[in-house]
């Protein structure tokens, strides 16, 4: 199995994720001094909220080497590979922290920068879930 590992910048929903296998690892919000992993301890609509009455601008800090190494060993079973897909470079140390843990294991991961936030991030992220399924049905028919 192909598993697709991103980060809660790409404002996927419950049901997509569910739906097309995507595993999200959180980013760290601070908002008045106290840490929230992002759609975990603080949700949405509650971050929308505190940003309304807080004057203090939050910071976000990217997952842990750790919490990578944590989520692919989790996800991988033998023959499988791992297509890690995060936000843009540019905007977060994201990519550079989920490389450092896939060159601490020896299971196949491949880490992609999307140069993307957002929405337009999580349609990447769907399409490529769509092909991945049609690509292996095509393989295991022509495997037949």
């Amino acid at each position: 199995m192909i598993h697709i590992v991103t980060d809660f910048t790409a404002q996927l929903t419950d049901r997509e994720m569910r739906t097309n296998h995507i595993t999200v690892i959180p980013l760290t919000v601070t908002l008045n001094g106290k840490n929230y992993r992002d759609q975990i301890d603080i949700s949405r609509n509650e971050f929308s909220n505190q940003l309304k009455t807080n004057r203090e601008f939050p910071q976000t800090s990217q997952p842990s080497v750790g919490d990578f190494i944590e989520t692919y060993k989790w996800l991988f079973q033998p023959g499988d590979q791992i297509i890690s897909i995060h936000i843009g470079s540019v905007l977060s140390g994201t990519v550079k922290t989920a490389q450092m843990a896939a060159n601490q294991l020896t299971i196949p991961i491949k880490i992609l920068d999307s140069g993307l936030t957002e929405m337009i991030k999580g349609l990447l992220l769907l399409v490529s879930r769509r092909l991945m399924v049609k690509l292996t049905t095509l393989m295991q028919m022509a495997n037949k």
